[in-house]
C-alpha cells in the first residue's frame, strides 16, 4: 500500500504506542526508524476540577457514577455500556451512567436504547456535544471511566480520566491493551462483552480500595510519562537526530 511505501522513504516515524510499532515492523517498516511517544494531556488541569457543578445539575450527589467521554462514535463501545447497566443496577439501583461528548449519526441507535431502558432511562444522563471546561467537571464528577472501544489509536479519554484520578475500563482491542496496564492501572474486558463489563464495573464499585488504587496508579503515570511538556520534548529529539 502507498502508505507504506512513503513510511520506507521516511528517514523516522512517530508511533503512538508499541501496538502500533510491532504492526508496522510486520508489515516490513525498519525497526529502527520507529519511535513510540505517543501522546500528551494537562493533568493538573483535570486534577483541580471538583465535579460539583455536574453533580449538582444533573442530580448526582450521593450517587455512584460511571462515564464515558469521547465521540459517540459505532465502533467506541457506547452501547456495550448501555447493555451493561440493567445488570449493574440489579446490584447497584442507585448507579448513574453519564454518556458525554460530540453527536454522530450514531447518536439516534444511543437514544433509542437509552428510551428503551423504560423507566431506568432516568438513571443515564447525555451530554452532547461537550467543550473541554465541562469534560474535567464529568470526569472530575464520575467515580469509574470506562470506554470499551473497540478502536483506538491511542485513547487520549483514559489519559484525562487518569489526570483526574480515576480507575478507566477499557478493552482488550487493538492498542488499549498497550496504554492501559490491566491491575495496574484499568481494567480491560472483551470487546462487546456487555456481561463482564458488568462484572467489572461493580467490582469496582463495591471495591474502593481497588478504585483508588487504579487511579492514583494512572495518575502518576500521566504526570510521569505523559505531560505535554514531556511529549514535546521526545518529539524534539526525534527531530534533532533526523
Amino acid at each position: 500500500k502507498v502508505i507504506y511505501r512513503l513510511i520506507e522513504k521516511c528517514a523516522a516515524y512517530i508511533a503512538n504506542t508499541t501496538y502500533e510499532r510491532d504492526f508496522l515492523i510486520a508489515k516490513g517498516i525498519q525497526p529502527q526508524k520507529i519511535h513510540v511517544i505517543g501522546v500528551g494531556t494537562d493533568p493538573e488541569k483535570f486534577a483541580q476540577a471538583s465535579g460539583a457543578t455536574v453533580k449538582a445539575k444533573y442530580q448526582l450527589d450521593g450517587s455512584p457514577v460511571i462515564a464515558f467521554v469521547g465521540q459517540q462514535g459505532g465502533h467506541k463501545g457506547i452501547e456495550t455500556l448501555i447493555q451493561a447497566m440493567p445488570l449493574v443496577w440489579q446490584k447497584v439501583p442507585e448507579a448513574k451512567l453519564i454518556i458525554a461528548g460530540s453527536r454522530t449519526n450514531y447518536s439516534l441507535v444511543l437514544d433509542k436504547m437509552i428510551k428503551d431502558l423504560k423507566t431506568k432511562a432516568q438513571n443515564v444522563t447525555k451530554i452532547d456535544n461537550i467543550d473541554d471546561s465541562l469534560k474535567k467537571e464529568v470526569l472530575a464528577a464520575c467515580d469509574i471511566f470506562a470506554s470499551p472501544s473497540g478502536f483506538e489509536s491511542f485513547g487520549i479519554t483514559y489519559l484525562e480520566a487518569w489526570a483526574a484520578g480515576k480507575p478507566v475500563i477499557g478493552t482488550r482491542q487493538g492498542a488499549i491493551p498497550t496504554v492501559i496496564q490491566e491491575g495496574e492501572d484499568g481494567l480491560l474486558i472483551d470487546y462487546k462483552d456487555y456481561r463482564e463489563l458488568a462484572g467489572v464495573i461493580l467490582e469496582l464499585l463495591h471495591d474502593t480500595r481497588l478504585r483508588l488504587k487504579l487511579g492514583e496508579n494512572g495518575q502518576k503515570k500521566v504526570r510521569q510519562r505523559y505531560t505535554w511538556s514531556k511529549i514535546a520534548k521526545k518529539f524534539r529529539l526525534v527531530y534533532q537526530r533526523v
